[in-house]
């Protein structure tokens, strides 16, 4: 080891490596103190007893200090077959690609010399780059007992700052050409079929499934809004040609309710063949605990084992309190609608149009405000309860979201859809502008629809760009100020002291000499946040096309064109902005899959009662009269209960596994139990050897007892 950076230290491991900062804690004289040179030297002993390699150096500004840790493949070999390791075999490859019909063996019955990942331009490896990733990381985290580093340890943790996994510039540049960088060619074109917009297989195996799930349901939903964009770029010609009362405009809202369930039907099929094709069914019966779950240590007698439990009645206490919490905030969001509607009746009986969109500008800005305070709130309340697995915390926050922004998105909608023209605000009937009740919800929905997809893609786009160049500036500006500060102190001090002053060009020297290591570059890249609100953006924006589709059909295709841009937005970020994040698995998107189902059914009752109360569509064409609630309730009941049964019919009719995934699933299964069966038969023919051999081992010495 040596405390002298190296210009090719990157160049020494693979780099599929883990970077640890320590602390490091300088005395008066510069040095570092005994507590910091201990507390190195044991994380240090701890890496190279596990059989890690190391390297190490200190930063340029002396803040810490940089720990590089990687692995030879004779290590990893060693850990991957002394865990239950799972990896691809490469006896199905075609034309240097991964076949779907992938198959996976543990590591200790695979042909090594066979197998590869997705990333086959840099000819074969033993393990792909997450894989030697979580290798090197259940090594520093398993306890001494397992030939691990024991880092998981309060005490060894305690003397870690951060720690994080290192890019592979070789794989990024691969990524940056086929996902954000490589043209229109590689977006699947314009096509209305299920095309690919993402290199789902190079994703999946550079940042796990749970990254992999969210961009291939992006992809996925964006190929799935080309079906529909021209239906509504078709109603909404229609709607500025014939009005709002178009007969298209029951039309395209019975297509959205369908297009939403055949949407949701055939992503269950593509989300099981991506979980039964990255083998990872079964993950949720075998995830472990997350590393913030605490609670009470518990030995278990049969296992052996010292488990970790929280008392369930506690965690259902802290859900009443944070659904209480929950209850309090909506009916906030309720109480400052109403006051909002209140602001535009005034607004719209002396400002019209133009009043309409002011206040659509104070909604979109309230609704914005109100959906990032409570994704803080909601956050810190899930932490609070202490769920055990990763999946059920995001469940419980996924709930939490949903169930206040589809309040604080919506709530304005649903006045204006359905009291808006019905109700008195203060004495003062709130009636319609123009008599047209469809182009004030048709106004504010595309103010906030509009508004919510460009500034949100603005942030997109330029914030990772002005933050990279921000902390390049900060950095020169904060040591320019202060070697000037030192020049200026030196000059003083040579003034008063009668000391002569030597001018020698420190701040060039400094300057031009400060460039960054690679690790150092990546540490200063924020930590990347999870798919959380990539996901909570995606369903906000479902429910914004499908919710409210006859006000404003031209939702699909802004979605479209704000989805595509986001895709190569998305990959920027994660691969180029921030640091590479800790392999994550998943095999479903969670609660998210269960809530657009909820927002699909909500779709048809909607969709179903504006064009039967809010629309003059119906009695226009003589169906029912305008005023006839009796028959617009008769119309909305039974258009939606046609519509659901027909939903229903789809479901039934759709199986959620393809043929395919069946056949695989009930392969694996027979491979399983043929494999426990042989196990078994191995394990009784040993006990048959070794009786045999006690009784050929056995001394001819016999006693006869004979009773007389």
């Amino acid at each position: 080891m040596s405390d002298d950076k190296d210009p090719a230290e990157s160049q020494r491991f693979p780099t599929a490596d883990y970077v640890l900062q320590l602390p490091l804690e300088l005395d008066k004289y510069g040095m570092p103190t005994a507590a910091s040179y201990k507390s190195r030297i044991i994380v240090m002993k701890n890496l190279l007893a596990a059989g890690l390699k190391v390297s190490w150096f200190t930063t340029e500004d002396e803040s810490c200090v940089m720990v590089r840790v990687s692995a030879t493949d004779q290590r990893l070999s060693e850990q991957a077959e002394s865990k239950p390791f799972l990896v691809r075999s490469q006896d199905k490859y075609r034309d240097n690609y991964v076949a779907e019909n992938e198959t996976f063996v543990e590591f200790r019955e695979c042909d090594r010399s066979l197998y590869s990942n997705a990333f086959i331009k840099f000819g074969p490896y033993r393990f792909c780059s997450m894989e030697r990733l979580r290798l090197v990381h259940s090594i520093m985290m398993a306890p001494h007992d397992e030939n691990g580093a024991n880092l998981a340890s309060a005490k060894n943790a305690a003397n870690i700052i951060d720690m994080f996994p290192m890019h592979d510039k070789d794989e990024l540049a691969i990524l940056e050409t086929l996902w954000f960088n490589g043209g229109p060619a590689h977006y699947g074109g314009w096509c209305p079929s299920l095309s690919e917009f993402v290199p789902e297989k190079e994703i999946r195996d550079y940042f796990g499934e749970k990254i992999a799930l969210y961009v291939v349901f992006a992809s996925f939903y964006t190929g799935q809004l080309k079906l529909l964009c021209p239906l509504g770029l078709l109603c909404m010609a229609m709607q500025f040609v014939d009005g709002e009362d178009t007969i298209f405009t029951p039309l395209y809202s019975v297509v959205v309710a369908l297009w939403a369930t055949t949407f949701l039907e055939f992503w269950k099929r593509r989300e099981s063949s991506l979980r039964n094709q990255w083998n990872v069914e079964d993950f949720e019966n075998t995830e472990g605990a997350r590393p913030e779950y605490w609670g009470d240590e518990v030995h278990n007698a049969d296992t052996g084992k010292t488990t970790i439990e929280y008392p369930t009645w506690k965690r259902y206490c802290k859900l009443c309190v944070s659904f209480s919490v929950l209850i309090i905030l909506a009916c906030t969001v309720l109480t400052s609608t109403l006051f909002l509607m209140v602001m535009r009746v005034v607004t719209t009986h002396t400002g019209g149009v133009p009043g309409m969109v002011i206040v659509g500008i104070i909604n979109f800005a309230m609704i914005e405000t109100m959906n990032k305070v409570y994704i803080v709130i909601a956050q810190r309340m899930t932490d609070w309860e202490n769920h055990c697995t990763q999946t059920e915390y995001d469940d419980q926050l996924i709930a939490k979201l949903f169930i206040f922004q589809f309040f604080n998105s919506y709530c304005s909608f649903f006045y204006l859809a359905f009291l808006e023209g019905h109700a008195r605000v203060f004495g003062v009937e709130d009636t319609c502008p123009h008599d047209d009740c469809m182009m004030s919800l048709g106004v504010q929905l595309a103010t906030i629809f509009v508004m919510h997809t460009v500034l949100g893609q603005m942030v997109e786009v330029f914030w990772p760009w002005f933050q990279r160049y921000y902390d390049d500036f900060k950095y020169v500006f904060t040591t320019t100020c202060r070697i000037c500060c030192s020049n200026i102190w030196r000059r003083l001090k040579a003034h008063f002291c009668n000391i002569p002053f030597e001018d020698d060009d420190e701040s060039n020297v400094l300057l031009e000499s400060s460039v960054f290591t690679e690790e150092e570059q990546q540490a200063f890249r924020p930590k990347f946040p999870g798919v959380l609100v990539d996901f909570n953006e995606l369903v906000l924006q479902y429910g914004y096309v499908v919710l409210f589709a006859p006000a404003f059909p031209l939702a699909s295709l802004l979605a479209l064109f704000n989805n595509l841009v986001e895709l190569r937005s998305d990959g920027y970020k994660v691969c180029m902005f921030y640091r590479r994040p800790d392999y994550v698995c998943a095999q479903d998107i969670g609660s998210w899959q269960y809530i657009i189902g909820v927002i699909s059914v909500c779709s048809v009752i909607t969709n179903a009662a504006i064009i039967a109360f809010t629309s003059d569509s119906l009695s226009r064409f003589h169906i029912i009269g305008r005023n006839d609630r009796l028959a617009q309730v008769v119309v909305a009941f039974l258009a939606e209960h046609v519509v659901l049964f027909i939903k229903v019919i789809i479901h039934v009719v759709i199986d959620d596994d393809p043929e395919h995934v069946i056949f695989r699933r009930q392969k694996r299964q027979y491979e399983a139990r043929k494999a426990q069966e042989i196990e078994e038969a191995q394990e009784t023919h040993q006990e048959q050897y070794e009786f045999r051999q006690r009784f050929v081992e056995a001394p001819d010495e016999y006693e006869f007892h004979v009773d007389i």
